[in-house]
C-alpha cells in the first residue's frame, strides 16, 4: 500500500512538472491564469494573449528546453498544447481560405 501511494505522489509530481508551455520565456503553466488566446494571422507569427499587462504582437512559444515550437502548421502547435496541459475550447476562423488561420481559446486542464 504504501509503495503504490509513493508511486502514485511520484507520479503526479512528474506529470505536474512535465507540463511547461513557455511564451516568450515566461512559463504560462505556472502564472494564475486558466485560459489563453493564441492568434495566427496568414504572416508567419503569433500572439498569445494570457492575461499580461501588455499582449506582444509576436510571441515565440517553446518547451521547457528552450526549443521553439515551430508555428508554421497550426497543428503543430495545438499538437504542443495538448501535450502541455492545455484543451482547444473555441476556435474562430478569420479567414476563409485557410485553416492555419485563426483565433484559438485553450483552458488548462
Amino acid at each position: 500500500m504504501k509503495k503504490s501511494l509513493i508511486f502514485s505522489i511520484l507520479l503526479f509530481f512528474f506529470f505536474t512538472s512535465y507540463s511547461q508551455v513557455f511564451v516568450n520565456g515566461i512559463n504560462i503553466n505556472d502564472i494564475k491564469t486558466n485560459y489563453c488566446i493564441i492568434t495566427k494571422r496568414s504572416i508567419p507569427s503569433i500572439s498569445v494573449d494570457y492575461g499580461q499587462d501588455k499582449a506582444r504582437k509576436k510571441a515565440k512559444i517553446s518547451d521547457k528546453n528552450g526549443k521553439i515550437v515551430n508555428t508554421k502548421k497550426i497543428i503543430t502547435l495545438l499538437n504542443f498544447m495538448d501535450e502541455n496541459g492545455w484543451i482547444i475550447v473555441n476556435f474562430s476562423q478569420t479567414s476563409l481560405d485557410s485553416f492555419n488561420e485563426g483565433i484559438f481559446l485553450f483552458k488548462k486542464k
